[in-house]
């Protein structure tokens, strides 16, 4: 079996700096069988000097999976709409068994809206 990261997370932090969206892609396979998994995880930071911080806590707000061959370079576009406030877009239509597994709506102060989009990552 192999497990695959992309090369670096995405990250978005919040208008105010106190939280940050990741977005992460794993690709695990065995002998041309193998899947997708895209998770976006939801975090407190905390910045030590400018530019430089550390994830406190993080938990998951959103995974789903996806068919390798079917993968783009990024599943979710994440947008901070206020610091309390973030949205989440995945494209569509997915195939059937592909729909999120798992979906927060609100974690701690942070609502979490998700949508869909036909034109996303097309």
């Amino acid at each position: 079996m192999y497990y695959a990261l992309r090369p670096k997370p995405t990250e978005v932090l919040s208008p105010d700096g106190k939280n940050v969206a990741i977005e992460r892609t794993i690709a695990t396979g065995w002998f041309g069988m193998g899947s997708m998994k895209t998770t976006v995880e939801l975090g407190a930071r905390k910045e030590f000097s400018p530019g430089s911080y550390e994830v406190l806590v993080s938990d998951e707000v959103l995974v789903f999976f996806d068919k390798p061959q079917e993968r783009n370079s990024q599943g979710v576009a994440m947008k901070w709409l206020s610091p309390t406030q973030l949205e989440l877009t995945y494209r569509t239509p997915r195939p059937p068994g592909f729909e999120p597994e798992y979906q927060v709506v609100r974690l701690g102060e942070i609502d979490v809206l998700v949508k869909e989009n036909q034109s996303l990552l097309n």
